[in-house]
């Protein structure tokens, strides 16, 4: 869902640039649309979270946990949230040197 806004938001915004810049010089063209194509990449790799097989992830929003629990894969989050990994793979331990 993220992802969706994102890309609309890019394209909404390389539009814009691009109708905006039509009397200014290539080179200026060039760069600014090269800053704006380089933030919208930048926004949209941050709205992809992988996470690893063994993990779980807990999503972070401006200090509120919230409540949706991320299992292991592919997810599309809000691009300002934080993902806080956590293992989740069964450990065995054993009372190795204890004395009976």
């Amino acid at each position: 869902m993220w992802a969706i806004i994102t890309i609309i938001i890019a394209v909404a915004i390389i539009a814009f640039v691009f109708l905006g810049l039509k009397s200014t010089p290539m080179n200026v063209k060039g760069i600014i649309s090269g800053v704006v194509g380089f933030l919208a990449i930048l926004f949209i790799v941050k709205t992809i979270v992988i996470i690893d097989a063994g993990e779980i992830g807990a999503v972070v929003l401006f200090g509120n946990v919230q409540d949706e629990v991320l299992d292991s894969g592919l997810h599309s989050i809000n691009p300002l949230a934080d993902v806080v990994r956590y293992p989740s793979r069964l450990r065995e331990f054993s009372a190795q040197g204890s004395r009976r």
